[in-house]
């Protein structure tokens, strides 16, 4: 790679960098700016359930940031160290088409596959079983398990609500 790449791709890298350190400051600042009720009493549980959505969501977003940012840091690195622009697994060369993409990319085509991979799912999916075809069953009789567990507790029926003939 010239010269004039490595800058071309480091001022491309610190532009993104600084973006993401505001997008990081701004969740931090919002995150402690953010007050909640002014009373300790429970609000509407709909509100309550909005509030905990949007938290997961600046969450995610955040991690997804923090992530970036930490590709970033390690292209800047391999900058520093001569290596940017050829994958980390199998050293061969990144097609500058694929790094004008992503410049923050450390991964070849053939290799950026398998690091996708081990990010998509769970290790402990591959050993769950998923709910047999019975499941229906099985949940219909949980329910009437947990009626019947319920029935001994008694009702909110009072005597006026019965047929005066039954007593």
């Amino acid at each position: 790679m010239t010269e004039e790449r490595y800058i071309r791709y480091e001022k491309i890298l610190f532009d993104k960098k600084r973006e993401l350190e505001k997008v990081l400051d701004n969740e931090k600042t919002e995150t402690l700016d953010k007050s909640e009720e002014l009373s300790g009493t429970p609000n509407h549980p709909g509100d309550q359930g909005t509030q905990m959505y949007d938290k997961q969501i600046d969450e995610g977003l955040t991690h997804h940031a923090s992530e970036k940012m930490d590709d970033i840091k390690k292209a800047l690195k391999a900058i520093e160290e001569g290596t940017y622009g050829q994958c980390a697994v199998c050293g061969r060369d990144i097609p500058y088409e694929r790094l004008e993409v992503i410049p923050e990319t450390r991964y070849c085509m053939d290799h950026a596959e398998d690091q996708k991979r081990s990010r998509e799912r769970p290790v402990e999916e591959s050993v769950t079983t998923p709910l047999s075809q019975n499941a229906h069953s099985y949940k219909e009789s949980l329910r009437k398990d947990t009626w019947e567990a319920v029935e001994e507790q008694g009702t909110s029926n009072t005597p006026s609500d019965y047929d005066d003939s039954t007593y």
